[in-house]
């Protein structure tokens, strides 16, 4: 079986377009956060392209009796007025256990909504990479579908770091030796950016390996966690 690979949200809408599985990669920090809102117990992460789109989705959920977490950063700070930021270390389980996150950020809820016609839309991130290679494989085999994992990029740009965890699970799912990626991660720009910011631990967080079982599966506007 042989993965591709696609960038940014002209390549998350291309591989929808036709029909892929795809997968899309935000080491740092999206789709690594999402995996961690799930895994902590959160009933789901619904991506917003803006801010406003982002507040108007948490009222309209609020307003339904849900249980709402406001979300998101630009320029990797917590936007101000929402509950909080893009960081992982923040969604620990009492924080989100059974609520639901509303969540924007710079580039992956962009590129999340450009896949929007895709049969399926998971969230990888280097956490996960095992397992969301696994899910994938599972579903093209089932299906007969192609599979594109997607590198978010930073600010329309290429980030080593998200191709680096692109290339690890399109390895995975083709049954190949994935390569190394603790340089590629720690040293790119955007690590060096959260480091300025005070998040290192963030960057550390982001660059373990298969230590998540939990794969984000987006259902009806929302990523839920999958089997």
């Amino acid at each position: 079986m042989i993965a591709r690979l696609a960038f940014g949200p002209d390549g998350a809408f291309r591989a929808a377009r036709k029909g892929h599985v795809v997968i899309v990669v935000d080491t740092l920090r999206a789709s690594t956060t999402v995996t961690t809102i799930l895994e902590n117990g959160g009933r789901g992460v619904v991506p917003a392209a803006t801010v406003e789109e982002a507040k108007e989705k948490a009222r309209e959920l609020s307003s339904s009796g849900g249980c709402v977490i406001l979300a998101g950063e630009r320029g990797g700070l917590k936007i101000p007025g929402f509950d909080y930021g893009n960081s992982p270390l923040e969604f620990t389980r009492k924080v989100v256990e059974e609520k639901i996150v509303v969540l924007t950020t710079t580039n992956f809820t962009r590129v999340v909504q450009q896949a929007a016609d895709a049969p399926l839309i998971l969230a990888g991130c280097l956490r996960n990479a095992e397992a969301v290679a696994g899910l994938a494989r599972r579903e093209a085999l089932r299906s007969g579908r192609k599979i594109t994992v997607v590198h978010s990029g930073r600010k329309g740009e290429f980030s080593p770091e998200d191709y680096v965890t692109a290339c690890i699970i399109k390895c995975l799912i083709e049954g190949v030796a994935p390569p190394s990626h603790e340089e590629c991660v720690l040293d790119s720009p955007s690590a060096k950016s959260l480091a300025a910011l005070g998040l290192w631990e963030d960057v550390k967080y982001c660059s373990q390996l298969n230590v998540s079982a939990t794969v984000p599966v987006m259902k009806s506007g929302a990523f839920v966690r999958g089997l």
